[in-house]
């Protein structure tokens, strides 16, 4: 991850603090989703996938923060960035002082990235800068799980769908679904 985020650095010529990633760097991963074509695919193994997508994303964000740990020592810093690892840990392996999204990380680093500038003269910014755009390009979730269903099974869905929002009152039937034109779906 390192390399990547540095060759973006370089390119990108916008502070990493007023950066986000509106889709403009999207990771897809396709194995554990391809349900169309490998039985062996369920949505078991789907979540599983998932899964450790995200513990691997965490625990790479784990070592750099005790990477980073050793080299911000500062006053004020100190604190944020031993607060953003334990929770990091806790989110990884199960705790109750866990990070509600990937946002909240990003405010705390960004509380540090503020007092490194303020109060250290930027003093190792940059390493805290690789982070940050790693954090804001892969998220909590490291890639996006690229599904592929067969298109049998999206069907069954729709009539699930269809027949639930039916029996509420907040649709036609599945019948007079069927016979809309594609305009009127």
């Amino acid at each position: 991850m390192q390399v990547l985020s540095s060759n973006w650095r370089r390119v990108l010529h916008i502070p990493i603090a007023q950066w986000s990633n509106p889709q403009l760097v999207h990771i897809g991963f396709w194995p554990g989703g391809d349900r169309d074509g490998n039985p062996f695919v369920t949505h078991d193994i789907t979540l599983q996938v998932a899964q450790r997508l995200r513990e691997t994303i965490l625990r790479c964000y784990y070592r750099d923060l005790r990477i980073l740990k050793r080299r911000l020592s500062f006053k004020g810093v100190d604190s944020l960035i031993n607060e953003a690892e334990q929770k990091i840990y806790q989110s990884l392996y199960g705790g109750k002082n866990v990070y509600a999204g990937v946002f909240e990380f990003e405010q705390t680093l960004l509380q540090a990235r503020k007092r490194i500038i303020n109060d250290h003269d930027g003093l190792f910014l940059d390493l805290l800068d690789k982070l940050l755009l790693n954090v804001r390009i892969f998220g909590f979730h490291f890639a996006s799980l690229d599904i592929r269903q067969d298109s049998s099974k999206h069907h069954q869905l729709w009539q699930h769908i269809i027949g639930r929002l039916h029996a509420e009152g907040l649709t036609v039937s599945l019948s007079q679904f069927n016979g809309l034109s594609d305009a009127e779906n």
